[in-house]
């Protein structure tokens, strides 16, 4: 597949799957907006899930990904109050081209700090706005076009490189402004393989986390014992448990399955795939990787993850079927409700 990387907010921390993610001198300085405790703003409903990402002053998402030479980047992004034009980046790692915001919503792009055009088509305050971006990084011939909510806003083609022709990940912030900027289902595809290699489009999330222990439980029961291994994945709301309790194993192959949720698909949706994200970390004992796992029928699926690698901190590791492992064809919404996700260690 050629989805690199895949950010919703679901993971425990930020440095799960965030590189750098800078307190800076802003509001809401953990870096995620909840609704139900944010002590600055209210009213407003993450994306998808329970939270979504802020950013305040000088406040960074940051994220290195391997050196690619053309990516597609879809994003969801909402702020009350642009302020300052030029405060609000999109920066690209590598080519050191960047977005900008003007004052009245307008993208801007940049190589480095030359101004390069401005889009026609703007934001919109105080709404969930996608925007989606084509970045192939050349001194000539580049391209670069964004899209806001599906409509072309800069289509540029010429020299879109201030430093090396290569994109090699992205940061998302605000400088110096009082707007609080929120971001939500943030997505990387690379144009590699025969799916998930072209324009992303603002595809919706439905987020679920495990409901009981499924056919499968291998793993033990580590930290404070709740009693069942589906209690260690959850704290007393349902939500991803801080890290007190856990599941743990030392043997290759050992695997732990579970079930999901209802999951309410709108009538009509196409299902493009189903994500597993798991937090995971390596204490150095026999087992130094794992893999997300899938159940759906008779056929059990743990291909190699999309993105994210064990290491002795928990991090986030993401996995991904655009099909059915067990049909070969496309997810149906009684197949999704029948799978058990989980997790298999594996000792490379």
């Amino acid at each position: 597949m050629a989805r690199i990387f895949q950010a919703l907010a679901a993971e425990k921390n930020l440095q799960e799957i965030w590189d750098n993610p800078a307190t800076g001198s802003g509001y809401d300085q953990t870096g995620y907006y909840d609704p139900s405790s944010s002590l600055y703003i209210s009213g407003i409903n993450p994306r998808s899930g329970d939270k979504c990402y802020i950013a305040g002053r000088n406040y960074w998402l940051i994220k290195t990904l391997p050196d690619k030479s053309e990516i597609y980047m879809s994003l969801m992004y909402r702020n009350g109050n642009l302020y300052d034009t030029g405060q609000h980046y999109i920066m690209f790692g590598g080519s050191d081209f960047n977005v900008r915001w003007n004052s009245s919503g307008y993208p801007m792009i940049y190589r480095g700090t030359g101004y390069v055009a401005i889009g026609s088509v703007a934001l919109t305050p105080n709404q969930w706005d996608c925007i989606e971006i084509w970045n192939k990084p050349l001194n000539s011939n580049g391209r670069f076009v964004l899209k806001i909510n599906g409509v072309i806003s800069i289509d540029f083609t010429g020299d879109t490189v201030q430093s090396s022709q290569v994109f090699n990940g992205f940061s998302l912030g605000d400088r110096n402004t009082g707007a609080l900027g929120l971001y939500d289902n943030i997505l990387v595809n690379d144009t590699s393989g025969s799916v998930d290699n072209t324009w992303i489009g603002q595809p919706e999330f439905i987020i679920v986390r495990p409901l009981a222990n499924g056919s499968v439980q291998d793993w033990t029961r580590g930290g404070v014992d709740t009693g069942s291994n589906v209690g260690q994945l959850l704290n007393s709301n349902g939500m991803a448990d801080a890290g007190n309790s856990y599941l743990q194993t030392s043997t290759d192959n050992h695997q732990s399955l579970f079930t999901i949720p209802p999951v309410d698909i709108p009538a009509g949706a196409t299902i493009s795939a189903v994500s597993i994200q798991v937090s995971a970390m390596n204490t150095g004992a026999g087992v130094n990787d794992v893999n997300p796992t899938i159940k759906s029928g008779a056929t059990t699926s743990e291909p190699t993850p999309i993105f994210g690698t064990i290491s002795t901190a928990w991090k986030a590791i993401v996995s991904r079927w655009a099909t059915d492992p067990n049909t070969s064809a496309a997810w149906t919404e009684a197949n999704v409700q029948a799978i058990e996700v989980g997790v298999t260690s594996e000792q490379s």
